[in-house]
């Protein structure tokens, strides 16, 4: 997911590859997540890089770094910049990625959605997705058959 990369990147650039290690930088929250992560690497017989740790953190992890938390040992030296300065609601953002958190793992979960606003959801999605990158907005409006589905009545779905 971009927003991975790009926080990874952002937060590298600042503070080095290993940045996840460095525990004046973390919560003992996050910095557990590192290290389940770390351990998780070691069991099945991986060398922890700097990418496989990456790639093992769970995306709530990733979340967590827009909280209010990091607002200055974070978003304001490294993160903000992955938005370009289009954004200036840290907190806002935050509220959009953990509704999205929590709407990935219902759905991963295979638990109910349909009481979402799953509109709601979608154009969080979409506002996310544009601040990280105007085209990759355009590929999604152009290829996305989200909003057609959400339109049709669940009558018409049960009738096929």
């Amino acid at each position: 997911m971009w927003l991975i990369t790009l926080s990874h990147s952002a937060t590298w650039a600042a503070h080095g590859t290993r940045w996840f290690d460095t525990a004046r930088l973390l919560r003992p929250a996050q910095v557990s997540t590192v290290e389940r992560a770390v351990e998780h690497l070691r069991r099945v017989g991986k060398q922890p890089t700097a990418n496989r740790v990456v790639s093992e953190l769970p995306f709530g992890f990733w979340v967590a770094l827009f909280a209010n938390a990091y607002d200055t040992t974070i978003w304001r030296s490294d993160l903000y910049r992955i938005f370009a300065r289009r954004i200036k609601n840290r907190q806002g953002l935050h509220e959009t990625l953990d509704r999205l958190r929590t709407l990935r793992n219902r759905i991963a979960h295979h638990e109910p959605i349909f009481q979402r606003n799953l509109k709601d959801d979608y154009r969080r999605i979409r506002d996310v997705v544009e601040l990280l990158s105007e085209p990759a907005l355009l590929w999604l409006d152009h290829h996305s058959s989200t909003l057609d589905a959400l339109d049709v009545e669940p009558d018409a779905v049960l009738g096929f």
